[in-house]
């Protein structure tokens, strides 16, 4: 079985960027999992990054997303407001795999997994994992 091809969702979605401008930020790490812990403000959504209901820390998020990129190679692509791209280089393509992977992916961002089966037949076995908090 063969990965599905992820369309990232930044650069379909309409109203995001009203004047077509994308900032970049460029920041010496080991590797994408740092950046919650070495920009922790850049995401202006309180939804995201220890607010509400999530109680995590940007070192929580961190952890995870470090987790992620060594089970799965999965790479911080993007992130702005409440949105998070991730590209994965071994997504999960086994059902035990793809779902451990749509359980973790529901207990981080429980916005982006709302059908835990569809998820799993095709976020969780896609190269582009697209989160995004309400």
């Amino acid at each position: 079985m063969a990965p599905l091809l992820g369309v990232p969702r930044w650069a379909t979605a309409r109203g995001e960027s009203r004047t077509g401008v994308r900032w970049v930020n460029f920041v010496a790490a080991r590797g994408g999992y740092e950046l919650p812990v070495l920009l922790p403000y850049l995401y202006a959504n309180p939804n995201w990054f220890g607010h509400g209901s999530r109680c995590l820390t940007p070192l929580d998020d961190a952890a995870l997303l470090r987790r992620w990129q060594e089970q799965w190679g999965a790479q911080l692509f993007f992130a702005t407001g409440p949105y998070v791209e991730l590209v994965v280089d071994r997504p999960p393509l086994d059902p035990r795999g793809a779902a451990q992977a749509v359980t973790e992916l529901f207990a981080y961002c429980g916005d982006t997994v709302q059908d835990a089966v569809r998820a799993g037949n095709g976020m969780a076995r896609s190269t582009m994992w697209s989160l995004w908090w309400d």
